[in-house]
């Protein structure tokens, strides 16, 4: 008498990987069993004949999909060669291992349709946005030069009709806009994202100049424009208008995290250095979330 083959249940079976899902608190040598697209099972010694394929992990990590919380995947829509800035979406996702991606104001109310009708709908990756204050995005950068670069209502009106891609609004506190708006300039950004009814993330450090005028206003964008669940990013930035003052992490930034601000690593291009990195950890301020935008710029 012939035993018969238990029936095959799981379309994947990923074996003997160290999962870590910090959700469900487990962290350890498991199995995971995937059907009709789904995690069906996840347990030690899963029998691999229950599965029509079977994926060795030992010694990998198995880990819920990755989300990136800046990155810009414009690539295609500024340049149709030579594209120094941005990258495809599924270069920045899944070829990297990550599977949702939040493009940080690569495109503003007059150019997201791009990024939405052809980035997101075409991408393997998971694709969400955040529309920047300036009309064009940062495929013209500097994106604003001039209160009349921002179209209040035409911003509220990107966001409302697709708010299914359209997660929030970016601005970045950079030269010249910074000398030219001042605070209008977040609070031009706060006022779209409130009636909107979505968070802002803020890039801090002027690195389009490092205008004095964007280390005055710093504090004051901590403290008077930015609520619960905005976001500042490059948290570790070496610029003027970053969160050092000096050597000294400013204290508005401490009361903005305790009034929920989150607060984001935003590790490319020239928005990080492993001087002030030290300077904000040593001061017990660590960041909320680890994006990498790109490519690291030492100093």
């Amino acid at each position: 008498m012939t035993t018969q083959p238990p029936p095959t249940t799981y379309d994947i079976l990923i074996a003997g990987g160290r999962v870590i899902d910090p959700a469900r608190g487990l962290d350890g040598q498991l199995d995971v069993a995937i059907a009709g697209g789904r995690i069906a099972r996840i347990e030690a010694g899963i029998n691999s004949d229950s599965a029509l394929r079977t994926l060795d992990a030992s010694g990998r990590i198995v880990t819920p999909g990755l989300i990136d919380l800046h990155t810009h995947v414009a690539g295609g829509l500024r340049k149709p060669v030579g594209e120094d800035v941005m990258v495809s979406a599924d270069v920045a996702g899944v070829y990297s291992g990550v599977t949702t991606v939040l493009d940080a104001g690569s495109t503003g109310a007059l150019n997201v349709a791009g990024l939405i009708n052809y980035t997101a709908a075409l991408s393997k990756t998971r694709v969400l946005c955040l529309l920047n204050v300036g009309s064009l995005g940062v495929t013209r950068a500097p994106e604003v030069r001039h209160p009349s670069d921002v179209d209040h209502d035409a911003s509220v009106a990107a966001i409302l009709a697709r708010p299914d891609v359209v997660r929030g609004v970016k601005v970045r506190m950079v030269s010249p806009a910074v000398a030219e708006m001042g605070m209008d300039l977040p609070r031009a950004a706060k006022a779209i994202a409130s009636e909107a009814g979505v968070p802002m993330m803020v890039h801090v450090g002027d690195i389009m100049g490092d205008n004095p005028v964007a280390g005055e206003l710093a504090p004051r964008l901590l403290s008077e424009v930015l609520t619960r669940g905005d976001i500042v990013t490059h948290t570790l930035s070496f610029h003027i208008g970053a969160l050092l003052a000096g050597d000294d992490l400013l204290q508005e930034a401490r009361d903005a995290r305790e009034r929920g601000v989150v607060f984001d690593v935003g590790v490319g291009k020239v928005n990080f250095s492993f001087d002030s990195a030290k300077k904000v950890l040593d001061q017990g301020f660590i960041p909320d979330t680890l994006s990498n935008y790109l490519k690291i710029a030492i100093r």
